[in-house]
């Protein structure tokens, strides 16, 4: 009874009919102590949708993260994307109304109630099945690591590129293409085929680049040269690191491969939904011209002006930067209200410019110290009219976030005086400026977001 208690609280929870032709089961992760409750969704005779429930948790990398669950959805058997495809795209629109409409109601605590029903008992901390799970995680991050490199050396000798090109080839003609030996090329290729990247042609004993697969080619390229990068820097770099204290400037390589690789991510999920939610939450709207510290690939400005056909944006960011940024909002006509500024605003001579309500840094303080931070903040309090308003998005070093921990290693040990901060830290720093009334709060992934006024009530 338990299992059809779950499966009708998910369909409720999802917004699927009882006639929906979706299976449902549940599975249990003893690796993280958790469950995730997985739908199978025929949308027609040949594809299948796969969305998955699982509790909210700092680190979670979700379509949609609420308050206590998140849902997932993976790409269908033939790799498209379930956006474009017509059956796929009504359904995720379902869920996604369903899922916004109520993240945090009866729903969900039915939902809830019923898992904690089905699943079974954690397993004791010191129990084997403990320790084998530690074992089987660390196997996984490895694994993971040379999936990467797999990927990531197939752009670089041009498979990706050649295949491309041509329906299928043998595997004597894709070593020739990429001045490869063909034994080598032969076990490649069986790798490749394993993860999906590849598929195996009976009728030429070759290989043909799976569907989906080519998007590897152009703006994902910056995201596997970023992993690449912050591979090699840890694994070449740390120890050094961390016997010196800081390596300065080994991070600067990487940062326009970073800023491309963020304007890739931001194209492959939801962004606008991602960011006009954290605009939601922290009262954004009404502002008329907008400062954005720290624009990055530009995609949370074209958000904010989509949503508000009355705003105006002032982006300022490093010169690597702006390119991305001038593409983004180029390719959706917003260039014309947005003003792009090159500058270093840590830079002491650097002022905001006048004639802006409020002030937006997201993904910022960590490239710097806290007096950089103070000072900065300090300029801004002086440039917005009283009861101006600043909101500052923040990955916090005190929330339980995995992918933190690994950001501010690089934060602190491969940059100047970068670093993670705390919640406490980031509401000091804005309160030491002069703003008062800051609200601070942590939602998804470990970030924390802030927002105060100038004129605002001190707490």
């Amino acid at each position: 009874m338990s299992q059809a208690n779950v499966e009708l609280a998910t369909r409720k929870f999802l917004g699927l009919g009882d006639e929906a032709p979706a299976c449902v089961q549940i599975r249990q992760d003893s690796r993280l102590g958790s469950f995730r409750v997985t739908v199978k969704y025929r949308l027609d005779e040949r594809d299948d949708l796969v969305v998955e429930v699982f509790p909210s948790r700092p680190g979670s990398r979700t379509w949609m993260a609420g308050p206590r669950l998140s849902v997932s959805y993976r790409l269908l058997a033939d790799g498209a994307d379930p956006f474009e495809h017509a059956a796929g795209r009504r359904v995720l629109g379902r869920i996604r109304d369903a899922v916004s409409r109520r993240p945090d109601g009866d729903e969900a605590t039915d939902l809830l109630e019923a898992l904690a029903r089905a699943r079974p008992e954690p397993e004791p901390a010191s129990s084997p099945e403990r320790w084998r799970g530690i074992f089987a995680a660390y196997q996984d991050s490895a694994l993971s690591g040379a999936e990467s490199a797999l990927l990531h050396a197939a752009i670089e000798i041009g498979l990706v590129r050649h295949l491309s090109a041509v329906a299928s080839a043998s595997v004597s003609d894709i070593a020739e293409a990429c001045g490869c030996r063909t034994e080598a090329m032969a076990v490649f290729l069986r790798a490749l085929a394993t993860l999906g990247f590849v598929q195996p042609c009976e009728e030429d004993r070759g290989y043909r680049l799976a569907p989906g697969a080519s998007s590897l080619l152009g703006p994902a390229e910056p995201l596997l040269r970023l992993n690449r990068a912050v591979r090699d820097l840890l694994d070449g770099r740390l120890v050094e690191a961390l016997r010196a204290g800081r390596l300065h400037g080994a991070q600067a390589e990487m940062w326009t491969t970073m800023i491309e690789s963020l304007g890739f991510m931001e194209q492959t999920r939801d962004s606008d939904a991602y960011w006009n939610e954290i605009g939601d939450r922290v009262g954004l709207w009404g502002a008329r011209r907008l400062l954005d510290v720290g624009a990055g690939s530009g995609h949370a400005a074209a958000a904010f002006l989509d949503r508000d056909p009355a705003l105006r944006v002032v982006a300022v960011d490093y010169a690597p930067a702006l390119p991305t940024a001038r593409a983004c909002l180029g390719r959706r006509g917003l260039l014309g209200r947005v003003t792009l500024i090159e500058g270093d605003f840590y830079d002491p001579s650097w002022h905001p410019p006048e004639g802006c309500d409020a002030a937006w840094l997201a993904n910022t303080m960590h490239t710097a110290g806290p007096d950089e931070n103070r000072s900065l903040f300090g300029k801004i309090h002086g440039a917005l009219p009283a009861g101006g308003k600043i909101v500052v998005v923040e990955k916090a070093r005190d929330l339980p976030d995995r992918s933190v921990a690994m950001d501010d290693v690089v934060w602190s040990l491969f940059t100047e005086r970068g670093r993670a901060y705390s919640m406490r830290e980031v509401t000091d720093l804005i309160e030491g400026a002069g703003f008062g009334g800051v609200r601070a709060s942590a939602w998804g992934e470990g970030i924390g977001h802030f927002v105060a006024t100038k004129g605002g009530e001190r707490a």
